[in-house]
């Protein structure tokens, strides 16, 4: 098992480098980013169960793959959906990968007696405090999703606790978004 374990940090850390990497190479390209958000924008809004669908399926990739733009991509929903439409879409979504993620461990671990992360070592006392602690620091929601799924809380008392802790950077992540996207709005319109 602690092989798994290895692999899933390398994989991680892998996809990491690779995203960070690419970033020369996408600088120059933020003309064709801008057009392609207002057409992503217009295409959610006269198609919106499609566009739940492909960003929600974008969101959800990103997340349970660790990659390090998941916060740039909740930016999006806050440009491309109204503020609480966005921030339900971003919550479901962050909320079913915790799970898929959480129990996807917990099946992993069902045949072995694997250590425990040192993540939840430090909260071994009280995972409930531990899990809300950890979702409301800057841990990438990917890092907590599996390793607390070694630990002894429940699937449903994850998720409730996930879902609480989730709140305040989902709020923050698509008003910012929101925020960017009435500016655009008005640079749109003066020009």
């Amino acid at each position: 098992m602690r092989s798994c374990w290895i692999i899933l940090v390398l994989v991680s850390l892998l996809f990491m480098l690779a995203s960070y990497g690419m970033w020369p190479v996408l600088h120059p390209y933020l003309g064709i980013v801008k057009s392609w958000l207002i057409e992503f924008r217009q295409f959610c809004h006269s198609n919106p169960i499609l566009g739940y669908i492909a960003y929600g399926s974008l969101l959800a990739a990103i997340l349970f793959l660790g990659l390090p733009f998941a916060m740039v991509i909740m930016f999006l929903a806050g440009i491309t959906y109204d503020f609480w439409e966005a921030t339900m879409l971003v919550t479901t979504c962050r909320l079913l990968v915790a799970i898929a993620a959480f129990l996807l461990v917990r099946h992993m671990m069902q045949d072995t007696q694997a250590e425990q992360p040192a993540l939840i070592k430090k909260f071994e006392g009280h995972p409930k405090v531990g899990l809300l602690i950890a979702r409301l620091s800057p841990l990438p929601d990917t890092t907590v999703n599996y390793a607390m799924g070694a630990s002894s809380l429940g699937c449903m008392q994850y998720a409730a606790i996930s879902l609480i802790g989730m709140i305040p950077l989902t709020l923050v992540c698509v008003w910012i978004g929101n925020q960017v996207g009435s500016i655009t709005e008005l640079i749109r319109m003066l020009s």
